[in-house]
C-alpha cells in the first residue's frame, strides 16, 4: 500500500508505538505522520480532518 500513497496518517492514543510499526512496514516508501495524544482526551474527527487538510496543503506546496 505504501507504494500507492505519499503520506500515511496515524492517529493514536499513545507514544508513537503504532506509527513506528507503520513506518517499518512502509519501508520508508511513504511519509508517516503521527497524530498522537497522551493526555487521555479522545481525538475528535475534526482534528483528523484538519490534519488531512494541512497535509494536502503541504503536498500541494511541494509538488
Amino acid at each position: 500500500m505504501s507504494r500507492k500513497v505519499h503520506t500515511i496518517i496515524v492517529p493514536e492514543m499513545n507514544l508513537r508505538q503504532i506509527a513506528w510499526e507503520v513506518q517499518a512496514a512502509s519501508c520508508s516508501e511513504a511519509r508517516v505522520v503521527d497524530y498522537g495524544r497522551i493526555d487521555g482526551k479522545l481525538i475528535h474527527p475534526r482534528e483528523i480532518q484538519e490534519l488531512i487538510e494541512r497535509e494536502l496543503t503541504v503536498k500541494e506546496r511541494t509538488a
